[in-house]
């Protein structure tokens, strides 16, 4: 059994990380978070590797830490229990 992916926007990545909306966005086009680009310039994000890669950075950052992964791991900390809930609700609309 495979397990299909699941993808999320840029503004429910804000939600889950606690962030200011567009912050997500930002960091995925500066390419300090992983995301992938659709065709028409949408990006998406995988939340599972979304999730890895800040566990990754923040334990791979050391005492000064890399900060975007240092903020977003301590909020994702507490949305990680938060994701089933955002998860079962129906994806966001612009």
């Amino acid at each position: 059994m495979t397990h299909e992916p699941t993808f999320i926007t840029p503004r429910e990545a804000d939600r889950l990380l606690r962030w200011p909306q567009g912050r997500a966005a930002k960091a995925a086009r500066e390419g300090r978070l992983p995301a992938i680009t659709l065709p028409d310039g949408e990006i998406r994000f995988d939340m599972e590797k979304l999730l890895r890669f800040l566990n990754r950075s923040e334990k791979g950052a050391g005492r000064g830490g890399n900060a975007i992964a240092r903020q977003a791991r301590q909020a994702a900390g507490a949305a990680c229990s938060d994701a089933r809930i955002l998860l079962a609700r129906p994806p966001l609309h612009k």
